[in-house]
């Protein structure tokens, strides 16, 4: 999938491990806040869809799906109108505006060489983070198609890595906890409740939800989610050895979050209104149960 408008990485590295059993928590929230900035720019957004090879089956051709943060659009696939069979595609970074530095009245703080300003991340600091997505299947094709509706589901997935997304060296480590990378979700319970989590799909690194109602085209789903905290238990997780020598024990403290990145990803895939009680167990894999008539269609969890 074509990749546009990368960020290059604005995260820094702690220096010096601190060693000392006399170190504070105070002096490890500085550490958590240089180390956790890190992460800023690895988050990225992706956007998958599965049902083509069934657009193709049922003749359903106009289709296409964006994901979008805070009132943009940050990755896109819609069907292009093209001949070729190409797609109007592009996957983009989230959390790219997070830390910016914002004035008075509210533009984007610049130093001198024309650089945009980043804040400190604060840990057990709310964030706003918005994700949606809208129906995009009748934007930008080449035969002004009126696209169709469609059903829509979001994939979140939250994960520490050694390094900054971006080096190709960089390791997943699955034994830091995503949970307390805290992307808060809303609208799945009570009256708002538009999104269904798929709690036999979800784990503490992957949120599956179902949008419940039917996606006309060029409508916008409801938020998924709505602020996005790094819990402040990050600052309190350590691990400390005794190594003893002729001259005592000496004790190592080592905080586990020390130089480690976290990583933020959403994908978001859609399958056309048509036979979509067919269609979505075939690209999704998951049962479902489609109520009502015409466009006023709902989707629930079998």
């Amino acid at each position: 999938m074509k990749k546009n408008n990368k960020k290059k990485s604005s995260g820094r590295r702690l220096r010096d491990i601190l060693l000392s059993p006399a170190a504070t928590i105070a002096m490890f929230a500085l550490a958590a806040i240089l180390l956790l900035i890190s992460g800023i720019g690895g988050a990225r957004a992706a956007l998958t869809y599965f049902s083509e090879t069934l657009a193709s089956q049922y003749g359903m051709y106009h289709i296409g799906v964006t994901l979008m943060e805070n009132g943009q659009d940050v990755s896109y696939r819609n069907y292009s109108g093209e001949s070729d069979g190409t797609w109007d595609e592009a996957t983009g970074v989230l959390l790219g505006h997070m830390l910016e530095k914002k004035d008075e009245d509210g533009k984007v703080v610049k130093d001198e060489d024309g650089n945009t300003v980043l804040e400190d991340l604060k840990i057990g600091a709310a964030y706003t983070e918005k994700i949606r997505a809208r129906n995009s299947s009748g934007e930008n094709t080449r035969d002004n198609a009126e696209g169709i509706n469609q059903f829509v589901r979001i994939s979140l997935y939250k994960y520490w890595t050694d390094k900054e997304p971006n080096d190709p060296d960089a390791k997943k480590l699955p034994d830091l906890d995503p949970s307390v990378i805290d992307l808060h979700l809303v609208n799945t319970s009570g009256d708002g409740a538009h999104w269904i989590i798929d709690e036999k799909a979800s784990t503490d690194e992957r949120t599956v939800a179902y949008y419940s109602a039917l996606l006309k085209n060029g409508e916008e789903t409801v938020d998924l989610t709505d602020t996005l905290t790094i819990k402040e238990m990050v600052a309190r997780k350590v691990t400390q050895s005794v190594k003893t020598t002729d001259n005592g024990k000496t004790i190592t403290t080592t905080y586990d979050y020390d130089g480690k990145c976290f990583c933020i990803e959403a994908t978001v895939d859609a399958v056309q209104q048509n036979n979509a009680n067919e269609a979505i167990p075939s690209a999704w894999g998951r049962n479902v149960k489609i109520s009502g008539s015409g466009d006023d269609l709902t989707l629930s969890l079998e």
